[in-house]
């Protein structure tokens, strides 16, 4: 067989995913539904064609989000050559997913100049959820344009965001799903008139969501600020707006023991590949 030959069944292998296979893609990201619920609420607040692509790639599902960031997934082995030449037809600046359905992949994305952030995954419900002290006069629920403008600031503070937060992202940060769904997206923390720490929440329906970007100015670190603000958000989201669960992925021991208090469980690894 001819490498010619070999490209065209490869082509043959890929096949781009239409509005009529999301129930598809539903039903195989949901068999790892915590994991991969971020996208999984995408696909159901999203645009396929416009604001995403998908595709099947042998036994793969690769989803790319604007030309930012990949997710692959799959429910077992697959092809990791057969994806490997799909992704050179690809705009992307970042690729993730549960970090085992990455491994096939790692030496394609490490050659590419990618770098590897695994962290590990959580989820809370009603059940395992610890509130860890009365609601403070101090935690502010963002509900305003320039209450985002207060969270931005906090993050331009933070060294972990400062070079991950852009001016296109202050306009695209719109509350208008917000307002349809849920009397809030974001709780921060204020010491006098400056945020010391904040998180919103991403990805959300009725039924999930993740909790993202939680941040504490590095002069304010270690005084419970971030536990009290995480804790406010999460009794907001399960209790008073009944989301089912909330995820999240985090990436420091100082991140674990706030997530620990507040009760959340392990769920397994996640792999991000930035360059």
């Amino acid at each position: 067989m001819t490498e010619e030959d070999k490209s065209i069944i490869n082509i043959t292998m890929i096949i781009e995913l239409k509005e009529k296979d999301i129930p598809q893609l539903l039903s195989s990201l949901s068999k790892d539904r915590y994991r991969n619920l971020f996208f999984i609420n995408n696909l159901k607040t999203l645009t396929m064609g416009k604001e995403y692509k998908a595709y099947k790639v042998g036994d793969a599902y690769l989803m790319n989000f604007m030309d930012s960031s990949i997710l692959i997934w799959s429910e077992g082995d697959y092809d990791s050559a057969l994806v490997s030449q799909f992704l050179e037809s690809q705009k992307f600046m970042g690729i993730n997913g549960p970090a085992e359905c990455l491994i096939p992949v790692m030496d394609y994305i490490k050659g590419k100049g990618f770098t590897a952030d695994i962290r590990k995954m959580l989820y809370v419900d009603k059940q395992l959820f610890k509130k860890v002290s009365p609601r403070d006069e101090k935690l502010k629920y963002l509900m305003a344009p320039e209450d985002f403008e207060d969270l931005y600031d906090l993050y331009y503070r933070c060294p972990e965001y400062k070079d991950g937060v852009e001016d296109k992202d202050r306009e695209e940060f719109g509350l208008d799903m917000a307002e349809k769904e849920y009397p809030f997206a974001a709780a921060g923390y204020y010491v006098g008139r400056i945020m010391v720490s904040g998180a919103y929440l991403s990805a959300y329906t009725r039924e999930s969501a993740m909790v993202v970007s939680v941040a504490t100015d590095p002069d304010y670190r270690n005084m419970g600020y971030a536990t009290k603000t995480v804790s406010e958000l999460v009794d907001i989201a399960l209790n008073e707006n009944n989301i089912g669960y909330l995820c999240l992925w985090y990436s420091t021991p100082d991140a674990r023991r706030v997530y620990d208090k507040l009760g959340f469980k392990e769920i397994g690894s996640y792999a991000y590949f930035h360059r």
